[in-house]
């Protein structure tokens, strides 16, 4: 008999209903900035799927005809192209275990507790993913996020570079050199939105014209929220922000994709074992009556890149911008 065997019980394990399960992935949703922001695709039925993304534009020209005449020239030949980008499922999970004793003794809805705090962490986790790469986020994603994308196409200016913080961001910082934002339309995009530090709330509102008049503005009714160029700036508080690295993203975030594989799952486990990462057991839910709430959640992310009109070279073009520390 001994103490190491585990009897399965996936047959008589709950699952969460259908209502409550969707309340949480409103709730990931609703405070991950990148999944409001960036585009969402339909979701995925494999660990991977292939975009076909636009490398090489076709092209046109005017036919020259012969003098005088409207027919007779040449029509000249053209060709287009597309590059695969894979995109690429992570998982994320966690394990939360409870004393039923605690359970029963406490007023306090403990396992409604444990749902909102992982919903909350799985927005951080994700949106570190999206715009530096950061906190464990899967190898096969894109390396560094919407940071270094930008990065490595130019498209990053150093605060304190030009006059004032509003030429480091929106105007010139000399007089050949853009902002940050001027380096993402000058890639072929226009942004659609920005994220920032918490520090940058303050230094965005000290900033004012000659006049006196504070030049970034807060939208009306919510508090949090500032415009920039006519596009909503949000200012993060989970820690899902690079702040070692910058102090501003901006850009076009409708070119960053993310699809769901598999929407957020809890299932409630009252028997079995969990181990630490030795193979260790540090609880066995039966013989120490402990309930442990078990939420998965697969999910994909890519950049694609599209050419355009404006840039047309890959490795000089992105959809963003940074403002670095």
């Amino acid at each position: 008999m001994g103490y190491s065997s585990l009897i399965s019980t996936a047959d008589a394990l709950a699952l969460m209903p259908a209502e409550q399960r969707m309340e949480i992935i409103q709730s990931i949703t609703d405070s991950s900035w990148a999944m409001r922001h960036c585009r969402r695709l339909r979701n995925l039925t494999k660990a991977q799927t292939t975009l076909k993304v636009s490398s090489e534009l076709a092209l046109a020209g005017w036919v020259d005809s012969p003098s005088g005449e409207n027919h007779g020239g040449l029509i000249e030949s053209t060709t287009t192209g597309w590059e695969d980008v894979i995109m690429y499922v992570g998982k994320l999970a966690s394990y939360v275990v409870l004393d039923q004793d605690t359970i029963d003794d406490t007023d306090i809805d403990i396992q409604q507790k444990a749902k909102d705090q992982v919903s909350a962490d799985m927005s951080k986790l994700f949106d570190a993913a999206v715009l530096y790469g950061g906190l464990g986020c899967p190898a096969t994603w894109p390396t560094g996020g919407v940071y270094q994308h930008a990065v490595d196409a130019g498209n990053s200016v150093a605060i304190g570079t030009g006059a004032d913080i509003y030429d480091d961001i929106i105007g010139m910082t000399d007089d050949t050199t853009t902002g940050v934002w001027g380096k993402v339309e000058a890639d072929g995009f226009d942004p659609s939105a920005a994220v920032g530090a918490i520090s940058m709330k303050s230094q965005l509102r000290g900033c004012r014209s000659t006049d006196g008049v504070p030049i970034f503005q807060r939208v009306p009714g919510q508090a949090s929220t500032y415009e920039l160029e006519g596009v909503p700036c949000e200012f993060p508080k989970h820690g899902g922000f690079p702040t070692t690295t910058s102090n501003l993203i901006v850009g076009d975030f409708t070119n960053a994709v993310w699809a769901m594989r598999k929407e957020l799952e809890m299932k409630v486990l009252t028997e079995g074992v969990v181990n630490d990462a030795a193979g260790n057991i540090i609880v066995n839910l039966s013989q120490e009556d402990c309930v442990a709430l078990r939420f998965i959640m697969r999910i994909g992310f890519a950049l694609p890149n599209p050419i355009n009109q404006t840039q047309k070279t890959k490795a000089s073009r992105s959809p963003f911008g940074v403002l670095t520390v």
